[in-house]
């Protein structure tokens, strides 16, 4: 490829970008770009692509919610400032009262528990939204076979008393491929945990085969190439070479899959039941309150 007129890829990239709802990361967008012919799959490329992005960004050419940063934000907020207002605080509270809900779980009486494990933490920001709105935990492996990871994963799991069912996003390499075994082992042989269905969603041969996914040569230093190699060939692709939208519709349709409908609505009725015993219980107790308070105010 000749020289790269980075403006011609920068617009590129901005068409790619307004052809999504969702944010992506780098490697997503990369990967659209390889597709389209922008850039060759390099990872030289790559990582001026990140480069020019930032400038982009800062320059006000890309929106900065268009991006997902792949390092994870801060958690919690400064401590600081001059303390509550105390009849703002007790506004807030006749508020909450006022419009006070009894929650129940989402998948309460579900004959499944499901969670979505994936391979690379660089995809959370990517797929949170969907999880977040099903209720389902969204867990990333942060490195091949993380002791640690399994070992959490475990005790999350062990006191689970339905079907466990483990959907999973991952590369199509040695690693990748291996990671089902890994973890059925290590949690099933070592903790004593059962899962009793473990979903590879992506990346499958089927869908490199279907959507023209682009391949990187196998890492002959990964101790599991030779094998992945002696199976499907030595060309490995990413997750992230997926293009976002089919990605959040396999994970939306898997967790639908596994959601009873049915189940959902008794749930609303039983929520409505609760929700009148609820609210005439706090009424009783908000007399009782006020009858106690009578005459201090």
């Amino acid at each position: 490829m000749t020289r790269l007129d980075w403006t011609h890829v920068i617009e590129g990239a901005r068409e790619v970008m307004a052809e999504y709802e969702n944010s992506m990361t780098v490697r997503q967008l990369f990967y659209r770009l390889v597709a389209g012919q922008i850039l060759e799959n390099r990872e030289y490329h790559y990582k001026r692509l990140s480069d020019r992005l930032a400038r982009a960004r800062e320059e006000g050419l890309v929106a900065w919610n268009a991006i997902v940063d792949e390092t994870r934000s801060i958690i919690g907020s400064p401590s600081i400032g001059d303390g509550e207002d105390p009849v703002r605080a007790a506004d807030d509270l006749v508020g909450f009262v006022r419009r006070s809900e009894l929650q129940m779980p989402r998948w309460w009486g579900q004959r499944s528990y499901v969670e979505l494990w994936l391979e690379k933490a660089a995809l959370v920001g990517v797929l949170q939204d969907v999880t977040l709105a099903a209720r389902v935990v969204l867990a990333p492996f942060r490195g091949y076979s993380s002791s640690t990871f399994l070992h959490e994963a475990a005790l999350r799991l062990e006191g689970i008393d339905r079907r466990i069912v483990v959907l999973y996003l991952g590369d199509h390499d040695g690693s990748g491929v291996d990671i089902e075994r890994v973890a059925r082992e290590t949690i099933e042989d070592i903790h004593g945990v059962v899962i009793n269905h473990f979903e590879r969603l992506a990346l499958t041969e089927e869908q490199i085969e279907e959507h023209d996914l682009p391949p990187q040569m196998a890492k002959r230093s990964d101790r599991r190439t030779a094998a992945f190699i002696a199976e499907h060939g030595d060309g490995v692709v990413e997750l992230d070479a997926l293009p976002v939208d089919i990605l959040l519709g396999l994970v939306r349709e898997a967790i639908a899959r596994y959601f009873d409908e049915d189940i959902f609505r008794r749930r609303e009725e039983e929520l409505d039941r609760r929700q009148l015993i609820y609210r005439e219980h706090l009424a009783r107790a908000i007399r009782g309150l006020a009858d106690e308070t009578e005459g201090l105010f």
